[in-house]
């Protein structure tokens, strides 16, 4: 009930039909168009975690994606199972409970409670990620326009960079200002995301897990009611 899609949904008052098709890829969403699986949308919101920024900018089929969704019931069935048993969630669930572990990372030095998936390692050389990560945002945009689709890109800021001062970091991240400029210049509709969370930590507000790199409930009402702006403004979707 807290997934972005979802909390989306409620905000829009159902007004719209949405796909959620996270984890993916947007070759995969071309699979999906072409093999009749999903309608054309109007509009498609691209999500991507600052981490893995430098996305996959293929605009063509995923030939082993189709091979997977062709497969019978029970292939996939069994391929699902097969998913689920490499990564053992549950043993790892269980694991935690008796070792009375709250979670995996780095803790914090200035509050223990906070815990970071990479920690002072998530801040990298980005030039090359940043230029990566704008042409493969042109190729994809450029690809929807042909389609006929109007494209949002929404960056998910690594936790890091939101709490930058918890890592501690000298000074904020600021790669996904870059590239939010870079897409304003260009006319690529984005949401500055990093901003909308400074705006919100001024307030004391928590947006994300302590013990998680996902938003938590606050985190993904303040994105879902950005995007609706956005929705509303499209002329498209009226």
């Amino acid at each position: 009930e807290n997934t972005i899609t979802t909390t989306l949904c409620s905000y829009l008052g159902n007004k719209y039909q949405i796909y959620n098709i996270a984890p993916s890829s947007f070759s995969i969403f071309i699979s999906l168009l072409n093999q009749h699986l999903i309608s054309k949308p109007k509009l498609i919101i691209l999500c991507s975690v600052e981490r893995f920024l430098y996305m996959n900018s293929d605009t063509v089929e995923n030939k082993l994606f189709i091979k997977k969704i062709n497969q019978n019931g029970f292939q996939l069935k069994q391929a699902e199972y097969t998913e689920r048993f490499k990564k053992l969630t549950s043993i790892q669930w269980f694991n935690a409970l008796f070792k009375m572990r709250t979670g995996m990372g780095y803790p914090s030095s200035i509050n223990k409670k906070m815990l970071f998936l990479d920690g002072r390692k998530s801040i990298k050389n980005d030039s090359l990620l940043y230029c990566k990560s704008i042409n493969a945002i042109h190729i994809i945009c450029q690809k929807c326009k042909n389609l006929g689709i109007t494209f949002l890109f929404v960056p998910m800021p690594n936790k890091e960079s939101v709490y930058w001062e918890l890592v501690p970091y000298t000074k904020q991240p600021n790669l996904l200002f870059r590239i939010d400029s870079a897409l304003k210049k260009a006319n690529i509709l984005s949401i500055n995301t990093l901003a909308l969370f400074n705006n919100e930590k001024k307030n004391g507000t928590w947006l994300y897990h302590f013990d998680d790199t996902h938003w938590n409930n606050n985190g993904v009402k303040v994105v879902a009611k950005e995007m609706v702006k956005y929705i509303d403004s499209l002329a498209v979707l009226k």
